[in-house]
């Protein structure tokens, strides 16, 4: 239970560090809300008027831009501020210096790096003992999750590629009643957890006791997780290489891509 301790803050501080490295410009004006539209400076602060090329939506509140003239730009949700400058990627360690480098980035997730640690989310695991883990946040009662577990029966699947499967019921109170059998389960015997859930039992478990803790820790270590990596959906893939995506796909052909990209670095 140490262990899981210490790991958790990590994810929450980094979720909290933001605006780091960042030099703003000042009186920058909105841009129009257009993708190409030009960043329109007050007539007083002399700036030039850089053309939109690329946008990238980074959160609620920033977006990053690539001008026609290659200059990376962030502009705030409401198109009011615009922040020259570098900008700190705390999740990969990095500094980020130019739009592509953004997006490589962007779309990935390093959860070793991060703190995230399926052991202490509680994830039920299948597949190869030897492959680094794909790690898949689903709902029990998740009709793509379902479809998802379905391809679980390839047994070449399971030969190459290793899951971590992270119980995230965001679906109501039978989603959290399915995921708490599931989790009490596990504690005992992972294994039949395993089973259960990809047999689609997991009705017949019994739910443990009001009075009972059993399961909950690692579900709500999952939640608060979710939360910090603005997971809003499941199913949630985190392949080895840290690309994700989100909804139902073929594995196979998904993972082949992170198979790929290791035979050619």
């Amino acid at each position: 239970m140490a262990h899981t301790t210490r790991r958790v803050p990590a994810l929450l501080l980094a979720g909290t560090l933001v605006s780091v490295g960042v030099a703003a410009d000042e009186s920058a004006r909105s841009p129009d809300a257009s993708d190409t539209a030009p960043v329109a400076p007050s007539p007083r602060d002399g700036l030039s008027v850089p053309q939109i090329s690329r946008l990238q939506r980074l959160a609620e509140t920033l977006n990053a831009v690539e001008t026609n003239g290659g200059e990376l730009l962030f502009i705030s949700g409401n198109g009011r501020y615009v922040i020259r400058g570098q900008i700190a990627d705390l999740w990969h360690g990095a500094m980020i210096n130019s739009y592509d480098e953004l997006i490589a980035r962007a779309g990935r997730l390093d959860l070793g790096r991060m703190g995230v640690d399926g052991d202490a989310l509680g994830a039920l695991v299948v597949g190869a003992e030897s492959a680094t883990p794909t790690t898949v946040f689903i709902d029990p009662r998740c009709p793509h999750c379902v479809q998802l577990l379905e391809q679980l029966d390839d047994e070449s699947l399971l030969e190459r590629h290793q899951f971590a499967l992270v119980l995230l019921p965001i679906l109501g109170r039978e989603s959290q009643q399915d995921a708490l059998r599931l989790s009490c389960l596990a504690e005992s015997d992972p294994g039949a957890a395993v089973q259960a859930l990809l047999d689609g039992s997991v009705a017949d478990l019994p739910l443990p006791n009001a009075a009972s803790t059993c399961g909950q820790e690692p579900l709500q270590r999952a939640l608060v997780a979710a939360q910090m990596l603005g997971i809003s959906g499941t199913p949630f893939l985190v392949a080895p290489d840290g690309r994700t995506h989100t909804g139902a796909t073929d594995l196979a052909a998904w993972l082949a891509a992170t198979d790929h990209a290791a035979r050619t670095q």
